[in-house]
Parts: C-alpha cells; structure tokens; sequence
C-alpha cells in the first residue's frame, strides 16, 4: 500500500549498477525518490554517522560522483537508480544526491551531425540516447525499452548544437514521452483519450484540497506558432460564441512550418474553450488508502480522475507528471514512515466531462 512501506534499503554500486560498493545503511534516516516525466528524477538520501558505523562512514568518505550509482529499494523492489552526483558531509551525516541513468544525457553534448530524416518520433528519441550513451559503458542500453509513437516526424541533428538532455526534451513536445523506472529507460506514445487508464483516483483519495477552474483567460481559438526565418505555423480562427482569442507561442530555432502547425494544433486543442481545468497541486499527496500501487505510479501514465462531491462534478482523464516520495526513520516519538506525492498534467485532446448535479 502506499504510505505503508515496510523498509527501505539504500546500497551504491560501481558505475553499471551491478557490483556493489557499499551495502545497505543502518544508518539511513530519510530517503527521497521519485519519477518524471520527460524529465531527470532525483534521489537525496540522508545518512547518520553514528549509526551508520566506521566502515559505512569510511566507505561514504571515498564516495565519488559519476563513478558510483545509488539504488532504492522500497520492500525489497528496485525503484530508483542512477548515477551519484554529489556527497556532502556534516558532522554529524552525509547527505548523498544522485540523479536517474538519463543524467548522463545532460553531461554529453550531440555528438553527431545527421541530416533531417523521417521516422517515428520515439526512434529520434532511442538513437539519440543510444548515440550518446556510446558503447554502453554505463550499462544503460539493455535496459531502453520503446514502443513506436505513431507520429512520422523529420529531424536532424548537429553535432555540439547541445546537450543531448536538451534535444531529448525538445522532440517530447512532438508527442512522444520518455522516463525512468529503476535502471530502465521507457520510451513510447504520449497518452491520449484514448489510452487505457492505468488506474482510477476520486477526491477521497487525496490528503490535498483539489480545484476545478473554468479559465477564460487561458483560451484560445486562433494560435500562431512563431519559428525562425519567418516561419509560422497557423491553426485555428473566429468562432461564433467566443469570437477570436489568439495566441502566439514563439519556437526559436524552428524553421519547418509543419511542426510549427502541429505546436499550434496541439495548442488550439488544449485551450479551446470553454477551458474547465481540474487543478490539482503539484505534489499532492496520496491518501494510504487509494486503490492504487506503487507499480502503476509510472510517469506517463493515464489515470482518471473523478470529483463528484464537487457542485460541479467532473471527471477527467490526466497524465501522471511526476511521483515523489519520501521516507524517514521513526525517531523518538515519531513514528516516521513514507509520504507520497504525485502531480498531474492534461492529456492531448481531453475534454473535462460534466458529471451532472453534484452535492457536498
């Protein structure tokens, strides 16, 4: 169950995350951890020097960023690792940050110079990492797995244009999504309406407050994306009811009209009005007792959310955006334990739905 973790375990590793460098810490006090969405995650955990030991705090005292890995177990399941970062040191704990195995990706700059060619948008995505990544010397390639986006795009690369993190997050916005669970690498379709959801959350399975919004001044009918070289992408128009709400995005560095038109498509469907937004914050945290598991908070992924004890009851389908959770050890006469937090993004195309006549 969620918030019921029964331990955590924390070990480095050598680069690969396969042999073992320091083992699990008795010392351990808090554990952060979570998953993004195409984004780099964290982990910070908090080690206390006098529980810890002399051979744990003379292993931490040769601890070195790049060249070992952190892993995080939850009840014995790998669900974080990737490459140490920064070792700090107090007197009275270390305090150790790494960062998931796509960090590797902002430390390597494009290193290739590739003519503009069409293919699906995930395979953009997967050659570049690969690309990059080289030889595997970090272990990381056996661990990529890609679904196929279903979006044919062209796209070229140049070598030192910039850090490959950069062009990673730039053909995202295309449609294709891409994150971390353990040591794998995910790649595939960005969720839509009509994905399967993975689960199902009502307001009852919140600790925060949530919101419904009807935001006028987000909407738009009219949308001009705006690229290099007088390029403009265009979509959208008047409309009977709301007139013309333009908007203009501004894309440096786009000179094809064609992925101009799908950012301002993308746009004009996401703020089309009348634009009722279900608000919920980020970070919110999740009640122990929602029906959901801690395998099925992978970022990415499409879950419905229902709000029928509102005045205006709706129900609407979002994307997880980030997971966050945060464990510490019981001290005194605190019992400690894990919290976790989630944050949600709107799906391409979703409309919220009126549930009808709701009640408090």
């Amino acid at each position: 169950m969620l918030g019921c973790a029964q331990n955590y375990q924390v070990q480095l590793h050598w680069r690969r995350g396969e042999q073992v460098y320091a083992s699990t810490f008795d010392g351990t006090r808090k554990v952060e951890w979570g998953r993004r969405l195409c984004e780099t995650s964290e982990s910070i955990v908090t080690v206390g020097k006098r529980l810890a030991g002399a051979e744990c705090c003379r292993l931490l005292g040769r601890a070195q960023p790049w060249a070992h890995e952190m892993s995080v177990y939850r009840d014995g399941d790998l669900v974080w690792q990737g490459p140490l970062t920064n070792v700090r040191e107090r007197r009275g704990d270390f305090i150790l940050q790494a960062h998931d195995i796509t960090a590797w990706a902002a430390r390597r700059w494009v290193n290739r110079t590739v003519s503009e060619e069409t293919k699906d948008i995930a395979r953009h995505v997967e050659w570049l990492f690969a690309s990059v990544i080289g030889d595997d010397g970090e272990n990381i390639l056996p661990y990529v797995q890609v679904r196929d986006a279903g979006i044919r795009e062209p796209w070229a690369f140049k070598k030192f244009s910039r850090y490959a993190l950069d062009e990673l997050i730039r053909i995202a916005d295309l449609g294709v999504d891409w994150t971390t669970v353990g040591r794998h690498m995910l790649i595939g379709p960005e969720a839509d309406k009509n994905t399967p959801a993975q689960g199902q959350l009502s307001t009852n399975d919140f600790l925060s407050d949530l919101e419904i919004e009807v935001n006028g001044m987000a909407a738009a009918t009219d949308v001009a994306a705006v690229g290099d070289e007088g390029k403009v992408g265009r979509v959208g128009g008047w409309t009977a009811t709301w007139d013309r709400l333009q908007t203009l995005i501004s894309v440096p560095g786009e000179k094809s009209e064609a992925r101009l038109r799908n950012i301002a498509s993308t746009h004009v469907r996401q703020a089309r009005p009348p634009l009722t937004v279900l608000r919920i914050p980020a970070d919110a945290a999740l009640s122990p007792t929602s029906q959901v598991e801690m395998r099925q908070l992978v970022a990415g992924e499409k879950f419905v959310i229902t709000a029928a004890d509102f005045c205006r009851p709706v129900r609407v389908g979002m994307r997880l955006a980030q997971l966050q959770c945060t464990w510490e050890a019981g001290q005194g006469a605190s019992s400690g334990g894990e919290k976790v937090g989630v944050s949600f993004t709107p799906l391409r195309g979703e409309e919220v739905e009126d549930e009808g006549e709701g009640g408090v």
